[in-house]
């Protein structure tokens, strides 16, 4: 395949429900899924290997929630420079415990699509 995509070593998809935490126990009681991990409010299951599926709470509905792809890479600089040099506008997200940084942009469909890279210490 080649580009960015060999670049990637996990995946997340982010989906705003109304009750997260209830969310994720369906899923993981329908796909026979061994854990839940909370972080920050969101509910997060790992489907497949690096493949989770994380749910946000969208319950209030004051504005628009949209789905969010995030792509795991072991080196989220090269990945900034290969979409800066595509012309891509590059914006830097929220900062969370466990991640070094977080880059992501909204495309013209409303869907958020962004890289992360964990820090070299560990793991979530």
């Amino acid at each position: 395949m080649g580009g960015m995509s060999d670049m990637y070593v996990s995946a997340t998809i982010a989906i705003p429900v109304d009750n997260p935490q209830e969310v994720a126990l369906w899923y993981k009681e329908y796909l026979g899924l061994s854990d839940i991990k909370v972080i920050d409010d969101v509910y997060e299951v790992e489907i497949m290997n690096n493949l989770w599926i994380q749910f946000y709470n969208n319950s209030e509905k004051k504005e628009f929630m949209p789905v969010i792809l995030r792509f795991g890479v072991d080196d989220l600089d090269n990945i900034v420079n290969e979409l800066e040099q595509k012309g891509q506008k590059v914006k830097r997200g929220k900062e969370m415990e466990g991640i070094r940084y977080l880059y992501s942009q909204q495309n013209q469909w409303g869907q958020r699509v962004g890289f992360y890279e964990l820090d070299k210490e560990g793991e979530l």
